[in-house]
């Protein structure tokens, strides 16, 4: 699908969704995604509700159901399989506490993860964990570098879909199937993909999820998406309950430990109805726009952003190959110094993007267009000849 037949569309949204921006050249949705207008109109809405309980709203449970049910499509699962949390961290802490694990046992993960994700597994050692590293190619994880540390003992195998440094994309079926074969569980964060690129937890294998809401989701701070499989649920014990986990924790409760069937076991207390609203609300644009569709349009211009990156004195520090591009995109100018002062130079400009490990990063959604990139080769050419 050329972007031509998509630049209408994108022209609208940006008019409408993100009128606020529009003006700017924003390409910093790997950091933080400006939240579209439907999505501002509705955390008002919420406020509001918490000043005037009489305030005529629409009731927050069917939000709820609005984000399970979209969910369960962008990932090709049942929508009764998703908690909410706060951020990857906590989100993370339930999947890896609620694991029975054995001193000597083991979980394997991939080196340069983000901390977030990493953390609450090398918290593990205190019960005799080992936390094994496989080490990347380069920027590339090879399937062969991860089975080098996988043992009978591995309980867990623990990836990012597209790494947050470099925008890598793993080959999640082939990494699902070797932990399976392993009698591993499968965990993955999709922070820097879902909303942007399919990501099929059923056909991948994929037992465990989590995801922020603020980047390519296009939604809030201090929501986490945690998709537990069904089929695993009995392996990962909820370790911070609440009424919501179980059958009789409302409105007579018990305080029996009997799980609630779905992943909801793992919310806990009180929802941070907010987050999902807005949730809820930037979902539905998703939905409208189609997945497949914003996949195919961001894929587009991260290839013509290499076509014009190809003309310029910069080296392109992220993958060329199709199977494993991204929604966005890394390049160096030389050094730390002339990267960061790239970053600066375009904050002047309204011309938005951030630096990571690899060097200046780059992510386009679904609302950018030409016009956002040609701005950013004017900065580079013009930093350049400085």
């Amino acid at each position: 699908m050329p972007l031509n037949d998509t630049n209408a569309l994108a022209r609208h949204l940006r008019d409408t969704e993100f009128a606020a921006v529009a003006d700017l050249a924003y390409l910093d949705h790997a950091s933080d995604s400006p939240a579209p207008e439907r999505t501002r109109r509705v955390i008002v809405e919420r406020a509001e509700l918490l000043a005037n309980p009489l305030a005529q709203v629409r009731k927050r449970e069917g939000y709820l159901a609005d984000a399970n049910r979209i969910l369960g499509e962008l990932l090709n699962t049942s929508p009764d399989r998703f908690a909410y949390l706060t951020n990857v961290a906590d989100a993370t802490a339930a999947i890896a506490n609620g694991i029975a694990w054995q001193p000597g046992d083991n979980v394997v993960l991939v080196q340069g993860e983000y901390p977030s994700f990493v953390l609450p597994w090398t918290r593990l050692a205190i019960a005799g964990v080992d936390t094994r590293f496989a080490t990347p190619n380069g920027i590339e994880t090879d399937l062969e570098t991860i089975e080098a540390v996988i043992d009978d003992r591995t309980r867990a195998v623990v990836i990012s879909h597209v790494d947050f440094n470099s925008g890598y994309r793993n080959d999640l079926a082939a990494i699902g199937g070797l932990a399976h074969a392993h009698g591993a569980l499968f965990v993955v964060d999709a922070s820097q993909s879902l909303g942007a690129i399919p990501v099929d937890v059923t056909a991948w294998g994929i037992d465990a999820l989590v995801c922020v809401g603020y980047k390519w989701l296009m939604s809030v701070h201090g929501i986490s998406v945690l998709y537990v499989d069904e089929s695993v649920q009995d392996r990962i014990v909820p370790t911070a309950p609440g009424r919501y986990s179980v059958r009789s924790g409302w409105p007579f409760p018990n305080y029996d430990l009997d799980w609630a069937d779905s992943a909801i076991r793992y919310q806990g207390g009180a929802l941070n109805w907010i987050g999902v609203c807005a949730l809820a609300e930037s979902l539905g644009l998703h939905s409208e726009i189609g997945s497949g569709q914003i996949a195919t349009r961001v894929l587009a211009l991260t290839d013509l952003l290499i076509e014009k990156l190809d003309a310029l004195p910069v080296e392109i520090t992220s993958s060329r190959d199709p199977e494993h591009r991204s929604s966005y995109l890394t390049f160096t100018l030389g050094s730390i110094g002339r990267d960061d002062a790239l970053v600066d130079a375009g904050k002047a400009a309204n011309v938005f993007f951030g630096r990571r490990g690899g060097g200046v990063r780059v992510g386009t959604h679904f609302w950018n267009d030409e016009s956002d990139l040609d701005r950013l080769i004017a900065l580079i050419e013009q930093e350049t000849r400085a």
